[in-house]
């Protein structure tokens, strides 16, 4: 998702966690579930933030969540105040030792039925503080990204903690095969549930692509990319690749984002002399997001590795754009090549630039493209459906776990 700038949330020098918004009830109501989601230090609202609040406003109202995060700025704490989300944040440092306790604390207080971690950070602490015997709540391990461990006690405390939890949820089937292969981990409970976003409130009143005659074909072209500018992201390539396509007064390329590679890019766009044709953007809110996405024509996702499935493709095919994207991580589970867009190697500018140019010269099939990459998002990627599966997950997961009290539901 976009990247967006934010500063820290001034702290109280007190010990554990604190609620720093509430805006439903905090009382627990007769027949719900409760979940605390743990997502590990971030500073700004990005992609797995982004996620975690359409699911707080789409939730049942039987599923009632909290977020505990490690760091939280001030953008998180309004965005979560706008839907009802609940957010704790700790006041103690930033040692994992810290960590367990400052997590049970936010357990103790809010009384989850189940906690899902999102990322390897997170599973360890969760895990490591259940193994002591500091809560009995069921664990959840959300993978969002490649596995990138660089040493063997990681390694091992990962392995550990993604063996011990209830159930392993990845973003990807790329993703997931990729953890057990890498950690060797035999996972009880793992299942894939894509990246999700409200198709029909992406859409609105159409892509640009809706709106002109069948035959027309529009001049100039847009070309959109939305991620952090990082090298990561290949943007760099991307920027390459615009040196193969056809007539230069063609095409207009918007990069939205923010990121340490900002200075290198701009330097990249000044030495082709592109100013005026390739715009760093910066951040942008979800309706400038939208707004923009909505008047371009197509996408492109030039990633170089460890993508698991970029939010930013779901909603470019929501909206009807066709996608021009590279074949890392879970990409390929999202778009279908010559269907829903063009698929290329990483790391080719060549291959890059011949995929977008062969879209800015096939206006029917690029629009063909588009509107089957819709039908795909409603299909497979729908905010619905992923909340609706979400909430039953963590209902089943409840149930278990009282049934293996003593004096729970069997007793």
């Amino acid at each position: 998702m976009t990247e967006r700038p934010a500063s820290r949330t001034p702290r109280e020098e007190v010990p554990g966690p604190r609620l720093v918004a509430a805006q439903r009830d905090v009382s627990r109501q007769p027949g719900s579930v409760r979940v605390l989601q743990f997502w590990p230090p971030f500073d700004v609202v990005g992609g797995v933030e982004t996620l975690l609040l359409r699911w707080a406003e789409a939730m049942p109202n039987d599923v009632d969540m909290a977020l505990f995060a490690t760091q939280c700025s001030q953008e998180l704490l309004g965005r979560a105040e706008e839907v009802g989300l609940s957010v704790m944040t700790p006041c103690s440092g930033t040692n994992r030792l810290n960590r367990l306790r400052d997590l049970t604390k936010a357990i103790r207080t809010f009384q989850p039925d189940v906690l899902h971690a999102h990322g390897l950070y997170a599973t360890v602490i969760a895990g490591l503080s259940r193994s002591l015997g500091l809560f009995r709540v069921p664990i959840i391990s959300h993978l969002h990204n490649a596995a990138a461990t660089r040493n063997r006690l990681t390694w091992l405390l990962e392995r550990a903690a993604l063996s011990q939890v209830d159930m392993v949820i990845s973003c990807s089937q790329h993703v997931l095969v990729e953890h057990l292969a890498f950690y060797r981990a035999n996972l009880r409970r793992s299942i894939v549930i894509y990246t999700a976003v409200d198709v029909c409130g992406m859409r609105g009143t159409g892509s640009a692509e809706t709106t002109p005659a069948p035959d027309s074909q529009p001049s100039p072209l847009n070309i959109v990319t939305v991620g952090r500018l990082g090298e990561m992201k290949g943007l760099d390539v991307l920027i390459e690749s615009l040196a193969y396509l056809g007539s230069q007064d063609q095409w207009l390329l918007n990069i939205i984002g923010e990121g340490p590679e900002r200075p290198r890019l701009e330097a990249l766009i000044r030495r082709h002399g592109w100013g005026d044709q390739v715009r760093l953007l910066g951040f942008c809110s979800d309706d400038q997001l939208r707004a923009i996405l909505r008047t371009s024509h197509i996408y492109a996702q030039p990633s170089r590795s460890r993508e698991g499935l970029p939010a930013t493709i779901v909603e470019a095919m929501a909206v009807g754009l066709p996608v021009v994207a590279t074949t890392v991580g879970g990409i390929p589970e999202a778009v279908e090549h010559n269907v829903t867009g063009v698929l290329v190697p990483p790391e080719d500018p060549v291959a890059l630039g011949r995929a977008l140019n062969w879209m800015i010269d096939h206006p029917v099939e690029r629009r063909e493209m588009g509107q089957a990459g819709h039908d795909r998002a409603e299909r497979c990627f729908d905010l619905k459906l992923t909340v609706d599966r979400l909430a039953h997950l963590y209902r089943d997961l409840a149930v278990r776990n009282l049934a293996g009290r003593p004096g729970g539901a069997d007793g």
